[in-house]
């Protein structure tokens, strides 16, 4: 069931396993400050 429809510069990869989807786009840091995922963001690239 498809509760949200949206546009995005990206892609969406279905994965082999049931359930695995990857998707790639660009989001805006300020929009990630507010839904409090920068942090998270952050650490994970902070690795690389």
């Amino acid at each position: 069931e498809i509760k949200n429809r949206c546009t995005i510069t990206g892609q969406v990869e279905i994965g082999r396993l049931p359930g695995v989807v990857q998707v790639t786009m660009l989001v805006p840091k300020g929009i990630l400050e507010k839904r409090n995922l920068w942090e998270t963001v952050l650490a994970h690239y902070e690795e690389f």
